[in-house]
C-alpha cells in the first residue's frame, strides 16, 4: 500500500504545482505542511492548522485505514485536502472531529492498543513494539523518570483549557474591571 498525498491545497503544496493543468494555482511555502499528529494509548489525534474554520465547511470521511478531510479555508476560495492511508486500523464510528478557532481535531479511535511509529503506510515495527510491551510493569514509554504521566489526562486538559478560550491582553484587562466594577 503506498501512502497518498499528504496535503493539497489545490495542487501540490509541497511544489506548487498542480496535477491538473486546468487549475493550476501557483502556492506559497507556508502552506507547504499544515498538519501535525500525536497519539494516546486509544487514540490518534491529527490537529490541522487552520484557524476560525467555519463547522459547516470542513467535511472529513473515516473509514477503516484510511481519513480524508477537505476545509475551506477562511476568506478564501481555496481548499486544503487531507488524503491519509493510515498504518494501521482506526474504528470509523468512534472517531470524532472538532473544529476549534485555532485548529481542527481529527480524533481517531485505534482499533488495536498499538503504539503506531508512523500514520500513513506500512508500519511492521508496530506489532513487534505491542508484543514486547505485553508485561504490565513494563514502562510503556522509555524514560529514567520514575514518574508516569498520564497521557490522556493532559489531552483532556488541553481540551477542557481550549474550550474555555480566556480573554487576552487588553480585553482580559477589560474584562477583570467589568467584573469589579459591576461586583459593587
Amino acid at each position: 500500500m503506498e501512502p497518498s498525498t499528504e496535503t493539497e491545497v489545490k495542487g501540490d503544496a509541497a511544489t506548487g504545482a498542480s496535477e491538473n493543468s486546468k487549475t493550476e494555482t501557483a502556492m506559497p511555502a507556508v502552506l507547504q505542511k499544515r498538519y501535525d499528529w500525536y497519539q494516546t494509548d486509544t487514540q490518534v489525534v491529527i490537529a490541522i492548522m487552520i484557524k476560525k474554520a467555519n463547522k459547516d465547511e470542513v467535511k472529513v470521511d473515516y473509514t477503516e485505514r484510511a481519513v480524508s478531510a477537505t476545509v475551506k479555508l477562511p476568506g478564501s476560495s481555496s481548499e486544503f485536502s487531507l488524503e491519509l492511508d493510515l498504518a494501521h486500523p482506526i474504528v470509523p464510528d468512534k472517531s470524532i472531529t472538532k473544529v476549534l478557532g485555532s485548529k481542527i481535531e481529527l480524533k481517531m479511535k485505534k482499533a488495536e492498543g498499538l503504539r503506531w511509529n508512523k500514520l500513513e503506510g506500512d508500519d511492521p515495527l508496530a506489532s513487534k513494539a505491542a508484543a514486547a510491551t505485553t508485561d504490565s510493569s513494563a514502562h510503556k514509554y522509555p524514560s529514567s523518570s520514575h514518574y508516569t504521566r498520564n497521557w490522556d489526562k493532559v489531552a483532556k486538559d488541553v481540551d477542557k483549557m481550549e474550550q474555555e478560550d480566556k480573554k487576552e491582553g487588553d480585553a482580559a484587562v477589560n474584562d477583570l474591571f467589568q467584573k469589579n466594577i459591576s461586583g459593587r
